[in-house]
């Protein structure tokens, strides 16, 4: 389904699972979202407030394992209530 499809079709506020893996042990979260046309880094900023973990060191993938480009939209990835993503820190590479 396109973007602006399951927008329109998903429309209202949505609740995103979060299963987030930034330590030794793994959160659950529920996270209220306005609508389903918010960024996915609208959905980083407010995770960053849960977790204490910096939106920009936050990476975001869906229930198939691709990895969210922080400028689209939760309905780009057809993320809606029911849909569960994990979250894990960023790693940087050494040079």
């Amino acid at each position: 389904m396109g973007e602006e499809e399951f927008a329109s079709a998903h429309a209202g506020p949505q609740t995103i699972g979060v299963s987030a893996m930034l330590s030794a042990e793994t959160l659950s979260l529920e996270v209220p979202v306005e609508s389903v046309t918010w960024k996915v880094s609208e959905l980083k900023a407010k995770l960053a407030t849960l977790t204490g973990t910096a939106a920009n060191k936050q990476k975001l993938a869906t229930p198939n394992g691709a990895f969210m480009r922080d400028n689209e939209t939760l309905a780009f990835y057809n993320c809606k209530t029911g849909t569960t993503l994990t979250l894990t820190p960023k790693q940087r590479g050494k040079k």
